[in-house]
């Protein structure tokens, strides 16, 4: 990926990322994970007439800056409100790319969603979070995005039992 506002973010935060050297299968998985879900978003804003982009659990990720702005994609990047402060001091929020303090498993951002954007065509990214919720939150999520965004788009990943197991 060519991501320069994530190689700069890298070198703002002070972090030791010499613990992932030995991980290469994990830094391919995440760079080809990105590539995946940029493709997904960059098609769905091709063939749609109003198309919002919802970055679910986006933390510092730099899709917004990756795609850039056509002039009628808006975005919006959710999760926790101590994420979106460091978010905010981090990535600066532009004009279209709206920044939403809330947990994805509240509903009260996705109506006010509806509201804001009446007949738009919506796509919502969840890359590398559900892993940290239990099936019966992910059920509820998913559940709550499909009966108010029906004909809109969801991508998301998910891990195997291998990934979760202890040891």
């Amino acid at each position: 990926l060519k991501d320069s506002m994530a190689e700069r973010l890298v070198s703002e935060i002070d972090y030791d990322y010499s613990k992932f050297d030995n991980s290469p299968k994990s830094e391919t998985g995440c760079l080809v994970r990105g590539w995946y879900f940029d493709r997904a978003v960059r098609n769905f804003i091709a063939i749609h007439p109003h198309p919002v982009v919802v970055n679910v659990g986006c933390g510092l990720d730099t899709r917004y800056q990756r795609i850039g702005s056509d002039g009628r994609t808006v975005f919006y990047e959710l999760d926790l409100p101590e994420v979106m402060d460091l978010r905010r001091n981090m990535i600066p929020e532009a004009k279209d790319d709206i920044y939403i303090s809330d947990s994805l498993l509240e509903t009260g951002w996705m109506d006010a969603l509806l509201v804001r954007h009446p007949g738009s065509d919506f796509i919502f990214v969840v890359e590398g979070v559900l892993m940290y919720f239990h099936e019966d939150e992910v059920k509820s999520f998913l559940r709550n995005i499909a009966s108010r965004f029906s004909g809109g788009e969801i991508w998301f990943d998910v891990c195997g039992t291998m990934m979760t197991r202890d040891g």
